[in-house]
């Protein structure tokens, strides 16, 4: 039975991607800030003597998302990079080092062209929260079998709830209940989309196939959230409320993403796509 390690284990992605690779029968160990019940604690991880213990290490663990970044600056240099550091430097000490998989993000790359972006473009992060995660790449890239993952915009297939983040799930629960969606923005950026499933399948092409370097983690579906909204007004049957605030400088406007390199090493390939998956949350929402 393979073992494996998850950080930001009380985050969605965390617990999703622990699922799926317990049915596939991996032994899953999840860790936290805080540890408690079923969680490992965070700090212990970063231990030679229990990293031995796992064949990888999945670190989706992190601070921060853009907003909040941008609101407390140098979070990530104060919590995030140090640990990432640690955490390198107990694997270095490892007779045997587990595989390091990181879960960056896409917004690396800053504003896109039209052509889908490859990883050997140079990244221009706009925002502290992407500079942050360029920042430890860097980092994991040091260890000795390290994968980084530049990772686009995750949606889950389940039922919309108040609490996701993510403005596909923002639109579900407006056009279930009608409630207001505030937009950053005019709503012409553009985006790419990839279905939860669709991430958890990827990581596990990637440890299987031993993958070290760094991959981007695309569904190839980019749509302006008019696009978005327009797709869940159509299968809803209703328009939705929608008032505009003031673009953020800092969020990507534009981001057209390869997973080419992925697809060549692996044969994964995406199932979803955010037209036909929307249309299904939908009729899942009016049955519940």
């Amino acid at each position: 039975m393979k073992r494996v390690a998850i950080t930001g284990g009380r985050g969605r992605l965390a617990s999703g991607l622990a699922g799926y690779l317990r049915e596939l029968g991996w032994e899953v160990v999840l860790f936290s800030r805080t540890g408690g019940g079923e969680f490992g604690v965070l700090g212990d991880l970063a231990e030679p003597r229990t990293l031995s213990g796992f064949e990888a290490v999945l670190h989706l663990g992190w601070s921060s998302v853009p907003l909040v970044s941008e609101g407390n600056p140098g979070i990530e240099e104060r919590e995030d990079l140090p640990f990432a550091r640690t955490l390198v430097e107990a694997a270095q000490r490892c007779e045997h080092s587990p595989r390091l998989v990181f879960f960056s993000t896409a917004a690396v790359y800053g504003n896109t062209g039209d052509a889908p972006v490859e990883e050997e473009v140079a990244c221009r992060p706009m925002g502290r929260y992407a500079a942050a995660k360029l920042k430890a790449e860097e980092v994991f890239l040091q260890a000795p079998v390290a994968c980084v993952l530049r990772i686009t915009n995750v949606f889950s297939l389940g039922c919309a709830k108040t609490r996701s983040q993510g403005i596909i799930p923002i639109l579900l629960e407006s056009a279930r209940t009608g409630s207001e969606v505030t937009l950053w923005g005019d709503g012409s950026a553009m985006k790419d989309y990839i279905a939860a499933s669709d991430l958890h399948s990827a990581v596990y092409a990637v440890l299987e196939r031993g993958l070290m370097g760094t991959f981007n983690v695309a569904s190839g579906h980019s749509l302006s959230i008019n696009a978005l909204i327009a797709l869940v007004e159509c299968a809803a049957g209703r328009a939705l409320s929608v008032r505009h605030t003031a673009h953020f400088a800092w969020d990507v406007e534009k981001a057209i993403i390869s997973s080419a390199r992925l697809r060549q090493a692996t044969g994964w390939s995406p199932l979803h796509d955010p037209e036909s998956a929307i249309a299904a949350m939908v009729k899942t929402l009016e049955a519940s």
